[in-house]
């Protein structure tokens, strides 16, 4: 039997708009059953990144932008830890029709928690990072966006599988910190991909590009072919236990994403090449000034 063809979720149905009603309710649900580990894990996470601000300060007293440097330090503990979660849940949730819409476990819990307390904290740190006014408002809204979806997974209890899935993503965060440590550290005036030997650079820019390509091009595809899928082949399980809201601001937020990705992926693809033609056909050394 032919699979029906992918049906977008229609935006603003008169039901979604009445769901937004239903979001300063989630949000009290959520935060009344989640509150004291949201704000436990933002606690621990800003005393982490101030106790990495004094090292950055200690060790690298000349660096320009120490708040970002020290972003990058803790961020190179943190997003590990954030993706293996996601991953962990997607594969412990991932099984059946009833485990993904209405499943939740340790590690969905985990991620949804880390992750919301993360753009909490990073929203407050942006403002002190060297970061333009555009990127500053893109960044402030995508972190509002995504904050905002994961919240109404806490609160309604449900599709914690599709916003973990959603969530391996972060596995390219991993690479992107190593690039941001080596563009971002001064060793001498210089930045460190420029002192490390340039096979470092290249390698990490290859991972990022592979991870960028599965975990991002590949997977918002994958999500949203496998949302609509469970959509039109158990309405009883989905639809009928879910909101328009639902249905609808989850696969658009990973359209978005999807769309953000493709833009990223060009420039990152020039860097990757870049980085790359460093080690197999390197510039050729300036001649010595003789005396």
């Amino acid at each position: 039997m032919p699979r029906p063809p992918m049906v977008l979720p229609p935006w603003p149905p008169r039901a979604t708009l009445a769901d937004l009603a239903l979001i300063p309710g989630l949000t009290q649900k959520a935060f009344s059953e989640y509150g004291h580990f949201i704000f436990s894990s933002c606690a621990v996470q800003m005393v982490l990144f101030f106790l990495c601000l004094q090292l950055v300060r200690v060790v690298k007293p000349d660096q320009k932008d120490k708040v970002s440097l020290a972003d990058t330090v803790f961020s190179s503990v943190f997003f590990p830890v954030l993706a293996f979660a996601a991953v962990a849940a997607s594969l412990e949730l991932r099984h059946d029709v009833h485990s993904r819409w209405e499943g939740k476990c340790f590690w969905s819990e985990l991620y949804l928690i880390l992750y919301v307390s993360r753009m909490m904290c990073h929203i407050v740190m942006q403002p002190f990072e060297d970061m333009n006014l555009p990127l500053l408002i893109m960044m402030t809204i995508h972190h509002l966006i995504s904050m905002g979806c994961y919240i109404m997974g806490l609160g309604f209890g449900r599709c914690h599988f599709w916003g973990c899935l959603d969530g391996c993503c972060e596995i390219t965060t991993v690479f992107l910190n190593g690039l941001y440590f080596l563009n971002g550290t001064e060793v001498a005036g210089k930045k460190l991909k420029h002192v490390l030997p340039a096979w470092i650079s290249a390698l990490n820019g290859v991972l990022l590009w592979l991870a960028f390509l599965v975990f991002r091009l590949g997977l918002f595809p994958y999500w949203l072919l496998h949302f609509n899928q469970d959509l039109q082949e158990a309405p009883e399980s989905t639809r009928s236990i879910t909101t328009n809201l639902e249905r609808s601001i989850y696969p658009y937020t990973t359209m978005i994403l999807l769309f953000l990705s493709f833009t990223w992926f060009i420039p990152l693809t020039q860097g990757m090449v870049k980085s790359v033609m460093m080690v197999v056909a390197p510039a050729p050394a300036s001649p010595k000034k003789l005396d």
